[in-house]
C-alpha cells in the first residue's frame, strides 16, 4: 500500500504502534498501521483494542498516592483509564496542553 504524501506509516501495532497510529490518526493525519499478525489487525479493524493494563496506570497510581498531579495524554486508552483512575486524573487529547506548567514529564511506552 502507498500512503502517499502527508501520511504515516506505522509498522507493529502492539501497544506502542497502535497509541502511535491512534494519535496521528485523531489530528486528521491518514495513518496506515502494518503488523504481520493478522488476528491482531483483525480485532483492530473490529474496533477491539488488544491491549491489557498498562504499567502507566501503576505509575500514575503511585503518584497519586505520594501526591502528585497528573495530565494524562493517551487519546486511545482515556475511556478505560478514565474508568479506573476516576476523578483523580485530567486527561486531555492534546499532547501539549499536558506539558504546561509541568515540573515533570513521564513517557511511559511498553518494552518487553
Amino acid at each position: 500500500m502507498n500512503p502517499g504524501p502527508g501520511s504515516v506509516s506505522v509498522i507493529g501495532m502492539g501497544y506502542v504502534g497502535l497509541c502511535t497510529s491512534a494519535a496521528f490518526a485523531s489530528k486528521g493525519i491518514r495513518t496506515v498501521g502494518i503488523d504481520i499478525d493478522e488476528k491482531r489487525i483483525a480485532q483492530i479493524q473490529q474496533g477491539q483494542a488488544h491491549i491489557g493494563e498498562a504499567a502507566s496506570i501503576l505509575v500514575i497510581t503511585l503518584l497519586l498516592k505520594n501526591g502528585a498531579m497528573v495530565i494524562a495524554s493517551d487519546p486511545l486508552v482515556i475511556p478505560n483509564a478514565r474508568k479506573q483512575l476516576r476523578e483523580n486524573v485530567e486527561f486531555t487529547e492534546d499532547e501539549r496542553s499536558a506539558l504546561n506548567g509541568a515540573d515533570c514529564c513521564i513517557v511511559m511506552t511498553e518494552w518487553s
